[in-house]
Protein backbone atom coordinates (compact mmCIF):
# COMPACT_ATOMS: atom_id res chain seq x y z
CA UNK A 1 0.00 0.00 0.00
CA UNK A 2 1.33 3.27 -1.20
CA UNK A 3 0.40 7.19 0.21
CA UNK A 4 1.68 10.15 -1.06
CA UNK A 5 1.65 13.67 -0.09
CA UNK A 6 2.96 17.00 -1.74
CA UNK A 7 3.49 20.61 -0.78
CA UNK A 8 4.49 23.32 -2.73
CA UNK A 9 5.91 25.76 -0.89
CA UNK A 10 4.93 28.52 -3.94
CA UNK A 11 6.06 31.94 -3.58
CA UNK A 12 9.12 31.07 -0.22
CA UNK A 13 11.93 30.98 -2.45
CA UNK A 14 13.19 34.39 -1.47
CA UNK A 15 11.69 34.60 1.83
CA UNK A 16 13.75 34.84 5.16
CA UNK A 17 14.44 31.06 6.17
CA UNK A 18 13.44 32.06 9.78
CA UNK A 19 9.81 32.58 8.05
CA UNK A 20 9.12 29.88 6.15
CA UNK A 21 6.52 28.47 8.64
CA UNK A 22 5.31 32.05 9.35
CA UNK A 23 4.37 33.36 6.54
CA UNK A 24 1.17 34.31 5.44
CA UNK A 25 0.40 31.68 2.38
CA UNK A 26 -0.26 29.49 5.80
CA UNK A 27 -2.72 31.58 6.39
CA UNK A 28 -3.44 35.37 7.09
CA UNK A 29 -3.12 35.35 11.28
CA UNK A 30 -0.23 33.15 13.59
CA UNK A 31 -3.42 30.91 14.38
CA UNK A 32 -4.50 29.75 10.98
CA UNK A 33 -0.52 29.28 10.14
CA UNK A 34 -0.12 27.27 13.72
CA UNK A 35 -3.54 25.32 12.66
CA UNK A 36 -1.85 24.92 8.99
CA UNK A 37 0.85 23.20 10.21
CA UNK A 38 -0.17 21.21 13.24
CA UNK A 39 -3.01 19.59 10.80
CA UNK A 40 -0.21 18.81 8.91
CA UNK A 41 1.50 17.06 11.27
CA UNK A 42 -1.51 14.94 12.60
CA UNK A 43 -2.67 14.34 8.81
CA UNK A 44 0.72 12.77 7.76
CA UNK A 45 0.58 10.65 11.38
CA UNK A 46 -2.97 9.34 10.68
CA UNK A 47 -1.35 7.96 7.52
CA UNK A 48 1.35 6.60 9.12
CA UNK A 49 -0.59 3.96 11.39
CA UNK A 50 -1.83 2.01 8.36
CA UNK A 51 1.32 2.17 6.26
CA UNK A 52 5.00 3.03 6.91
CA UNK A 53 5.10 3.56 3.14
CA UNK A 54 4.55 7.45 2.24
CA UNK A 55 6.56 9.90 -0.33
CA UNK A 56 6.69 13.35 -0.21
CA UNK A 57 7.05 14.81 -3.51
CA UNK A 58 7.99 18.68 -2.60
CA UNK A 59 10.48 21.36 -3.16
CA UNK A 60 13.71 22.33 -1.60
CA UNK A 61 11.94 24.10 1.11
CA UNK A 62 9.60 21.68 1.65
CA UNK A 63 11.63 19.89 2.35
CA UNK A 64 13.71 21.82 4.79
CA UNK A 65 9.85 22.54 6.49
CA UNK A 66 8.53 18.69 6.44
CA UNK A 67 12.34 16.88 6.97
CA UNK A 68 14.80 18.71 8.24
CA UNK A 69 12.84 20.43 10.71
CA UNK A 70 9.39 19.13 11.48
CA UNK A 71 11.44 15.49 11.01
CA UNK A 72 8.62 13.28 9.92
CA UNK A 73 9.89 9.78 8.51
CA UNK A 74 8.56 10.07 5.09
CA UNK A 75 9.55 6.83 3.37
CA UNK A 76 10.56 8.65 0.56
CA UNK A 77 10.89 11.99 -0.95
CA UNK A 78 11.24 13.41 -4.64
CA UNK A 79 12.28 16.66 -5.13
CA UNK A 80 10.32 17.79 -8.26
CA UNK A 81 8.05 20.78 -7.44
CA UNK A 82 11.41 23.55 -8.23
CA UNK A 83 10.44 24.13 -11.55
CA UNK A 84 6.67 24.58 -10.77
CA UNK A 85 5.15 27.70 -11.88
CA UNK A 86 4.81 29.05 -7.95
CA UNK A 87 1.79 30.59 -9.04
CA UNK A 88 -0.48 27.52 -9.48
CA UNK A 89 -0.49 26.11 -6.37
CA UNK A 90 -2.53 23.16 -6.76
CA UNK A 91 -0.04 21.44 -9.61
CA UNK A 92 2.23 20.47 -7.03
CA UNK A 93 -0.45 17.26 -6.18
CA UNK A 94 -1.23 17.04 -10.10
CA UNK A 95 2.76 16.59 -10.40
CA UNK A 96 2.88 13.98 -8.07
CA UNK A 97 0.07 11.71 -9.87
CA UNK A 98 1.94 12.10 -12.45
CA UNK A 99 5.43 10.18 -11.13
CA UNK A 100 3.30 7.57 -9.82
CA UNK A 101 3.73 3.73 -11.20
CA UNK A 102 1.94 1.87 -8.69
CA UNK A 103 -1.30 2.19 -7.27
CA UNK A 104 -1.73 4.51 -4.98
CA UNK A 105 -3.69 7.06 -2.83
CA UNK A 106 -2.48 10.91 -2.55
CA UNK A 107 -4.08 12.62 0.41
CA UNK A 108 -3.77 16.28 1.29
CA UNK A 109 -1.77 17.82 4.21
CA UNK A 110 -5.63 18.63 5.82
CA UNK A 111 -6.89 15.19 5.82
CA UNK A 112 -7.29 13.52 8.44
CA UNK A 113 -7.75 9.84 8.95
CA UNK A 114 -9.11 9.59 12.72
CA UNK A 115 -10.97 6.38 12.69
CA UNK A 116 -11.86 5.07 8.85
CA UNK A 117 -8.97 4.32 6.40
CA UNK A 118 -9.82 3.33 2.69
CA UNK A 119 -8.09 0.37 2.65
CA UNK A 120 -9.34 -0.90 -0.57
CA UNK A 121 -8.49 2.53 -2.40
CA UNK A 122 -6.48 0.27 -4.92
CA UNK A 123 -9.72 -2.22 -5.72
CA UNK A 124 -10.82 0.96 -7.93
CA UNK A 125 -9.67 2.14 -11.30
CA UNK A 126 -9.95 5.53 -9.85
CA UNK A 127 -10.30 6.89 -6.13
CA UNK A 128 -11.49 10.49 -4.67
CA UNK A 129 -13.31 11.71 -1.48
CA UNK A 130 -16.68 12.13 -3.25
CA UNK A 131 -18.29 11.99 -6.38
CA UNK A 132 -21.09 14.46 -6.83
CA UNK A 133 -23.10 15.83 -10.10
CA UNK A 134 -22.22 19.38 -10.87
CA UNK A 135 -24.40 22.00 -10.26
CA UNK A 136 -25.95 25.39 -12.05
CA UNK A 137 -22.61 27.04 -9.64
CA UNK A 138 -19.97 24.54 -11.05
CA UNK A 139 -21.67 25.05 -14.99
CA UNK A 140 -20.84 29.17 -14.64
CA UNK A 141 -16.86 28.36 -13.65
CA UNK A 142 -16.49 25.71 -16.23
CA UNK A 143 -18.33 28.36 -18.95
CA UNK A 144 -15.72 31.31 -17.26
CA UNK A 145 -12.65 29.05 -17.77
CA UNK A 146 -13.44 27.70 -20.97
CA UNK A 147 -14.28 30.85 -22.98
CA UNK A 148 -10.98 32.15 -21.01
CA UNK A 149 -8.85 29.64 -22.68
CA UNK A 150 -10.29 29.52 -26.37
CA UNK A 151 -10.29 33.16 -26.14
CA UNK A 152 -7.12 33.64 -25.26
CA UNK A 153 -6.25 30.94 -27.55
CA UNK A 154 -4.15 28.88 -25.68
CA UNK A 155 -2.55 25.91 -27.14
CA UNK A 156 -2.65 22.11 -24.93
CA UNK A 157 -6.78 22.23 -23.72
CA UNK A 158 -7.47 19.30 -23.28
CA UNK A 159 -10.51 18.28 -26.22
CA UNK A 160 -12.43 16.84 -22.88
CA UNK A 161 -12.82 20.34 -22.13
CA UNK A 162 -13.84 21.67 -25.29
CA UNK A 163 -16.30 19.21 -25.70
CA UNK A 164 -17.82 19.58 -22.75
CA UNK A 165 -21.85 21.13 -22.89
CA UNK A 166 -22.50 23.86 -20.34
CA UNK A 167 -25.78 23.58 -21.22
CA UNK A 168 -25.88 20.18 -19.86
CA UNK A 169 -23.10 20.22 -17.04
CA UNK A 170 -25.91 18.63 -14.39
CA UNK A 171 -25.14 15.21 -16.41
CA UNK A 172 -21.21 15.81 -15.64
CA UNK A 173 -20.05 14.80 -12.36
CA UNK A 174 -16.82 15.85 -10.16
CA UNK A 175 -14.68 13.76 -7.81
CA UNK A 176 -13.22 15.54 -4.85
CA UNK A 177 -10.11 15.05 -4.16
CA UNK A 178 -9.15 15.33 -0.55
CA UNK A 179 -7.73 11.84 -1.80
CA UNK A 180 -7.12 11.13 -4.85
CA UNK A 181 -5.51 7.76 -6.42
CA UNK A 182 -6.47 4.26 -7.44
CA UNK A 183 -5.09 1.88 -9.81
CA UNK A 184 -5.41 2.71 -13.17
CA UNK A 185 -2.21 4.49 -13.73
CA UNK A 186 -2.27 4.74 -17.32
CA UNK A 187 -6.03 7.10 -16.93
CA UNK A 188 -3.86 9.01 -13.90
CA UNK A 189 -0.80 9.70 -15.53
CA UNK A 190 -2.10 10.45 -18.95
CA UNK A 191 -4.91 13.07 -17.04
CA UNK A 192 -2.14 14.37 -15.01
CA UNK A 193 0.55 15.23 -17.91
CA UNK A 194 -2.31 17.03 -19.99
CA UNK A 195 -3.02 19.57 -16.91
CA UNK A 196 0.59 20.25 -16.93
CA UNK A 197 1.12 20.54 -20.85
CA UNK A 198 -2.06 22.90 -20.40
CA UNK A 199 -0.34 24.91 -17.65
CA UNK A 200 2.97 24.89 -19.45
CA UNK A 201 1.53 26.60 -22.10
CA UNK A 202 -0.42 28.98 -20.08
CA UNK A 203 2.67 30.29 -18.34
CA UNK A 204 4.73 30.42 -21.31
CA UNK A 205 2.02 33.39 -22.24
CA UNK A 206 2.32 34.86 -19.20
CA UNK A 207 5.95 35.10 -19.40
CA UNK A 208 5.25 37.13 -22.98
CA UNK A 209 2.63 38.94 -22.16
CA UNK A 210 1.94 38.84 -18.18
CA UNK A 211 -1.05 41.08 -18.30
CA UNK A 212 -3.38 38.78 -20.06
CA UNK A 213 -2.87 36.16 -17.11
CA UNK A 214 -4.30 39.13 -14.84
CA UNK A 215 -8.08 37.88 -15.67
CA UNK A 216 -7.39 33.64 -15.16
CA UNK A 217 -10.21 32.34 -13.46
CA UNK A 218 -7.94 30.69 -11.01
CA UNK A 219 -10.46 28.78 -8.55
CA UNK A 220 -12.81 27.73 -11.80
CA UNK A 221 -10.03 26.08 -13.98
CA UNK A 222 -7.97 24.64 -10.98
CA UNK A 223 -11.38 22.78 -10.34
CA UNK A 224 -12.09 22.27 -14.21
CA UNK A 225 -9.08 20.42 -14.47
CA UNK A 226 -8.26 18.69 -10.84
CA UNK A 227 -11.73 17.39 -10.19
CA UNK A 228 -13.66 17.46 -13.44
CA UNK A 229 -11.81 16.24 -16.49
CA UNK A 230 -10.49 13.03 -15.14
CA UNK A 231 -13.99 11.92 -14.74
CA UNK A 232 -15.02 13.44 -18.64
CA UNK A 233 -11.44 11.05 -19.12
CA UNK A 234 -12.66 8.18 -17.07
CA UNK A 235 -16.16 8.30 -18.26
CA UNK A 236 -14.50 8.48 -21.81
CA UNK A 237 -12.52 4.97 -21.67
CA UNK A 238 -15.05 3.26 -19.35
CA UNK A 239 -18.68 4.49 -20.46
CA UNK A 240 -19.82 4.57 -16.81
CA UNK A 241 -18.93 5.45 -13.37
CA UNK A 242 -18.90 1.86 -11.73
CA UNK A 243 -15.16 1.53 -10.60
CA UNK A 244 -14.92 5.19 -9.31
CA UNK A 245 -14.73 4.31 -5.36
CA UNK A 246 -15.21 7.11 -3.12
CA UNK A 247 -15.10 7.46 1.05
CA UNK A 248 -18.55 9.38 1.10
CA UNK A 249 -21.65 7.48 -0.37
CA UNK A 250 -23.67 9.22 -2.36
CA UNK A 251 -26.96 9.96 -0.95
CA UNK A 252 -29.45 8.39 -3.41
CA UNK A 253 -31.85 11.16 -2.65
CA UNK A 254 -29.49 13.98 -3.62
CA UNK A 255 -28.45 12.22 -6.30
CA UNK A 256 -31.94 11.53 -7.96
CA UNK A 257 -32.75 15.19 -7.46
CA UNK A 258 -29.22 16.39 -8.19
CA UNK A 259 -29.18 18.42 -5.33
CA UNK A 260 -25.59 19.86 -3.98
CA UNK A 261 -26.57 21.37 -0.46
CA UNK A 262 -28.60 18.10 0.45
CA UNK A 263 -25.18 15.82 -0.93
CA UNK A 264 -23.36 18.48 1.52
CA UNK A 265 -25.13 18.14 4.89
CA UNK A 266 -24.87 14.30 3.97
CA UNK A 267 -21.62 14.33 3.57
CA UNK A 268 -20.68 15.91 6.84
CA UNK A 269 -22.91 13.46 8.22
CA UNK A 270 -20.87 10.85 7.35
CA UNK A 271 -17.81 12.38 8.11
CA UNK A 272 -18.93 12.29 11.70
CA UNK A 273 -19.96 8.95 12.20
CA UNK A 274 -16.47 7.60 9.99
CA UNK A 275 -14.33 9.43 11.77
CA UNK A 276 -12.69 11.19 8.65
CA UNK A 277 -12.06 15.02 8.50
CA UNK A 278 -11.12 16.96 5.27
CA UNK A 279 -10.83 20.73 6.90
CA UNK A 280 -10.38 21.82 3.57
CA UNK A 281 -14.31 20.69 2.92
CA UNK A 282 -15.17 22.55 5.91
CA UNK A 283 -17.26 24.60 4.00
CA UNK A 284 -17.66 28.72 3.90
CA UNK A 285 -20.61 29.61 5.87
CA UNK A 286 -23.66 30.70 3.77
CA UNK A 287 -26.01 32.73 6.50
CA UNK A 288 -28.29 31.80 3.47
CA UNK A 289 -28.05 28.59 3.14
CA UNK A 290 -30.23 26.47 5.38
CA UNK A 291 -27.64 23.73 6.12
CA UNK A 292 -25.28 26.78 8.02
CA UNK A 293 -26.34 27.79 11.46
CA UNK A 294 -24.64 29.05 14.73
CA UNK A 295 -24.56 25.31 15.58
CA UNK A 296 -22.26 24.61 12.75
CA UNK A 297 -20.04 27.47 13.26
CA UNK A 298 -19.74 26.26 16.27
CA UNK A 299 -18.66 22.70 15.44
CA UNK A 300 -16.16 24.08 12.53
CA UNK A 301 -14.12 26.18 15.28
CA UNK A 302 -14.52 23.48 17.79
CA UNK A 303 -12.37 20.69 15.03
CA UNK A 304 -9.92 23.43 14.92
CA UNK A 305 -9.67 23.16 18.78
CA UNK A 306 -9.44 19.67 19.44
CA UNK A 307 -6.58 19.68 16.14
CA UNK A 308 -4.43 22.12 18.54
CA UNK A 309 -5.19 20.10 21.53
CA UNK A 310 -4.63 16.64 20.26
CA UNK A 311 -1.53 17.78 18.05
CA UNK A 312 -0.10 19.27 21.26
CA UNK A 313 -0.68 16.13 23.42
CA UNK A 314 0.11 13.13 21.25
CA UNK A 315 3.24 15.21 18.69
CA UNK A 316 4.66 17.11 20.82
CA UNK A 317 8.05 17.85 19.62
CA UNK A 318 6.25 18.75 16.49
CA UNK A 319 4.25 21.29 18.17
CA UNK A 320 7.13 22.57 19.81
CA UNK A 321 9.05 23.23 17.10
CA UNK A 322 6.07 24.83 15.14
CA UNK A 323 5.50 27.21 18.07
CA UNK A 324 8.82 27.93 18.01
CA UNK A 325 8.96 28.88 14.49
CA UNK A 326 5.83 30.77 14.60
CA UNK A 327 7.25 32.88 17.17
CA UNK A 328 10.20 34.64 15.31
Amino acid sequence: MKLVQSLLTSKLKNTDPSRWFNNKQWGDSIEKRRMYWYTWVWSFMSGYKHTKNIELVTDDIGKYILIDALKLPYSSIKIELNNLNQKYWFLGKIKAYSLQTEPFLHYDGDVIFRDYFPKDFSDYNLFGQHLIYCNQGVSFDILMAKNYLILNDYENIPEQLLNIDVNNIRDHKLLNSGVYGGSDLELINKHANIVLKLFDSISHKESINPAKIKNLPFVALFSLCEEILPVLMYKEKYNDYNKIGTIFKTSEIANKEKNLEMENLHFEQQSKKLGYVHLGGLKKVNPKSKIYDEKSIANEQKIRENIIKNVREMYPEQAKIIDLFLSM
